[in-house]
């Protein structure tokens, strides 16, 4: 099985963690998170240790450009793979997918397609500029 590790600068990767686990109501194999600290580049290494079972490893990051992602992204091979701006859509999608193997491309998509302007689908209100 693909190991999942989410990371980020704060609490960010905790709180996604903590709400997979609320959603799914289950315990979810090897799944894992890390928030950014003095000893990240250790931690990091020893948390893709323990995921890693021979299926790789998908670590979903806060965004382009932190610290986690950059010090992520130097350790990027065959099985480790890195998804920045991680979001719930993407990850409940590929923790429901994972057995089947990963398209990146459709795991990135899920994630867009969590994002939305709700008024707008809805049709609630029309676009407003607010501030202007």
């Amino acid at each position: 099985m693909i190991g999942v590790l989410l990371i980020s600068q704060g609490k960010l990767a905790e709180g996604m963690y903590d709400t997979v686990k609320e959603e799914l109501k289950e315990e979810v194999a090897q799944f894992d998170y890390l928030s950014f600290s003095d000893s990240f580049q250790r931690d990091l290494l020893r948390k893709i240790n323990l995921l890693e079972t021979g299926d790789g490893v998908v670590i979903f990051s806060d965004r382009l450009g932190s610290y986690p992602t950059n010090y992520a992204s130097l350790l990027l091979s065959k099985g480790i793979h890195v998804v920045t701006g991680m979001n719930l859509s993407m990850i409940l999608h590929f923790l429901n997918k994972r057995e089947d193997g990963i398209n990146f491309e459709t795991l990135c998509q899920a994630g867009k397609d969590g994002v939305t302007h709700l008024n707008q689908i809805l049709i609630l209100e029309p676009e407003v500029q607010y501030g202007s």
